[in-house]
């Protein structure tokens, strides 16, 4: 007996992409003279964005496979495809998808000097209407049980699985209100509530089943995610004016935190967000620029966080457990470089050192993506002569040759991990052209 065998064909693949974007955006602003004890700024924003794609994937060997010619749904909504004809041979896959979004927003905000250059209150507000559509289609070539006749198999992003032909449409009034105080010209203090926002939007993957029956389909929509931010802080001077220091202490409170996704696994082979977990952002940060002597400037700045997850909301992301660390926010960071410069003659001499650390991250607040990354130091040296125009610099960056771990990522399901640039000697020489 004569055992079936099937040949192997070519394995190319490849995609062709064509991307059309268009954005068109409009501003009307009116301000008040800022002499005035009462001072105004109003005006309308208009946004208008539209993206129009057609992704062609190619496997060579299907049209020897006896693949169909590959069409769009006939009912879709075709955007850079006509009706009734069939992308190039090998095309075993194929969207053709539009997304807009479109903005209109009202804003305003009106200051009050209740002692003119010492105190001043502010009250601003901004009302956005936001209208977000996604339509086209994802379009499957059929194979070699179908025969050679396309039967429409793919997704109307339409009708199928909750999406509709209607856009999704959010509205809100967001604020904020500051007051400020300058006791002194070298001294201002000032305390500010605020509030943001992110535009929601649809998921491609929204409501289709997911792979893994135990995980509930992905939302269709996802909404905006809103902080509100409580800030006190201070500008001064110090020194006869040789020492500037600037900080701030804040507290925000982070609600629906929109969260990406891919999880090929049990859920699908596209990336999907949803309104995740609930934080709280507790931190202090400053600068500072010193001008010790009239050769020596030293210039530092700090970041001192405690970030914290209060909430996790999400049937379809495993998160870290509540009160964990939110990504990428390390507990402490600062850096501080100091720079002395002297003249010799008709050259201008400088020697410079710096040095930068941050504390521990993680890279996730997905468990299955969850990666701790090690705090680091870095150190950077340099050293130069300038004469009129006639610049000349040798330096070195990473002078310890530290291994950071910027950013670990399972993009496209492939695990990496940024790091910075190893132990770089070099020597820049410039010519400024007047």
């Amino acid at each position: 007996m004569i055992t079936p065998t099937r040949e192997c064909l070519t394995p190319v693949k490849g995609a062709v992409i064509d991307q059309r974007i268009n954005r068109m955006t409009h501003e009307l602003r009116f301000n008040t003279p800022e002499e005035n004890r009462w001072r105004v700024t109003a005006g309308v924003f208009y946004d208008s964005f539209e993206l129009k794609t057609l992704d062609d994937f190619y496997y060579m060997a299907t049209p020897d496979l006896g693949f169909a010619p590959n069409q769009t749904i006939s009912t879709a909504n075709h955007i850079l495809t006509k009706p009734g004809v069939a992308q190039p041979p090998g095309v075993a896959f194929f969207n053709d998808i539009r997304r807009s979004e479109e903005q209109i927003a009202g804003f305003g905000e009106l200051s009050f000097d209740i002692i003119p250059q010492t105190l001043t209150v502010t009250g601003g507000m901004r009302y956005y209407h936001l209208s977000v559509d996604f339509t086209g289609s994802s379009n499957f070539a059929d194979g070699i049980f179908q025969g050679s006749v396309n039967t429409d198999r793919g997704r109307d992003y339409d009708s199928s699985y909750g999406h509709t032909t209607k856009p999704l449409t959010q509205s809100d009034v967001i604020f904020k209100a500051n007051i400020s105080w300058t006791p002194t010209q070298d001294t201002m203090y000032y305390a500010t509530w605020s509030q943001g926002f992110r535009p929601g939007g649809w998921n491609r993957v929204g409501g289709a089943p997911s792979r893994n029956p135990a995980y509930p389909p992905v939302p269709v929509t996802y909404k905006t995610d809103q902080i509100d931010n409580y800030e006190i802080g201070w500008k001064t001077l110090w020194l006869n004016g040789n020492l500037r220091f600037n900080g701030a202490a804040f507290y925000i409170d982070w609600t629906d935190m929109q969260l990406a996704r891919f999880d090929p696994v049990n859920v699908s082979i596209l990336t999907f967000i949803d309104n995740a977990a609930d934080a709280k952002i507790y931190g202090v940060e400053g600068d500072f620029a010193w001008a010790a002597t009239p050769q020596l400037t030293v210039n530092g700045a700090f970041s001192a966080l405690k970030t914290e997850l209060t909430k996790a909301s999400s049937d379809v992301i495993t998160l870290a457990p509540k009160g964990s660390q939110l990504p990428l926010a390390p507990p402490l960071q600062a850096n501080m470089r100091a720079r002395y410069h002297w003249d010799m003659g008709q050259y201008h001499f400088h020697v410079q050192g710096g040095v930068q650390f941050s504390a521990h991250s993680y890279s996730a607040l997905a468990v299955e993506d969850r990666r701790g990354q090690k705090s680091y130091i870095v150190g950077n040296v340099s050293m130069g002569v300038a004469r009129d125009a006639w610049r000349a610099e040798l330096y070195v960056d990473n002078l310890n040759d530290e291994r950071a771990q910027l950013y670990y990522n399972v993009a496209d399901d492939t695990p990496r991990i940024t790091t910075n640039r190893p132990r770089t000697v070099g020597f820049r020489l410039s010519y400024d052209y007047q």
